[in-house]
């Protein structure tokens, strides 16, 4: 994969989303997030910390990943879908004077937010990438094969489920 014009999204990785995973779920999706951070932040990739409005901030655990690193842009939205929030303009612009033209989605909400940002992302004439030990859902946690949005995610995006994640770089 291709880092160079690559930005990590993550989305809506905020308590009151996360606080009906499943627990072994929650604790695995965000060891995996802070293992993909670490390596991005390792390659100085951009990365977009994607919050819904009134939410709060960025659990801890993910939080304290990103402390302090230089390429960390944060973004609230109104909208499940990040390109359709009131000023997405800001977005757009922020990632075309990047250079950005691929978005690696992870976070909350996979069948609703993340899906939706991905679907937009594509309208906005962007690649897409998902990892599905990257995403979960509220109360389903890990998505399995059978659910719309990973059959949506294998149509759409370049979908991937490898766990050696230093194999991306």
């Amino acid at each position: 994969m291709n880092w160079e014009n690559t930005a990590l999204m993550i989305i809506d990785m905020q308590k009151s989303f996360t606080q009906n995973v499943p627990k072994e779920d929650l604790s695995q999706v965000i060891k995996n997030q802070k293992e993909i951070i670490h390596l991005c932040r390792q390659k100085n990739v951009p990365i977009f910390d994607i919050r819904w409005f009134g939410e709060g901030h960025t659990i801890a655990d993910i939080k304290n990943e990103l402390s302090g690193y230089p390429h960390l842009y944060e973004y609230i939205k109104d909208d499940d879908n990040a390109f359709q929030a009131s000023d997405v303009k800001i977005l757009l612009t922020l990632l075309d004077s990047l250079g950005i033209e691929t978005l690696f989605l992870i976070g909350m909400n996979a069948s609703a937010c993340v899906l939706e940002t991905a679907d937009g992302a594509q309208k906005n004439e962007k690649n897409v990438v998902i990892h599905q030990f990257l995403i979960v859902d509220e109360e389903y946690g890990f998505l399995d094969d059978d659910r719309y949005a990973v059959y949506w995610y294998k149509k759409n995006t370049y979908f991937l489920n490898d766990m050696n994640f230093s194999n991306l770089f």
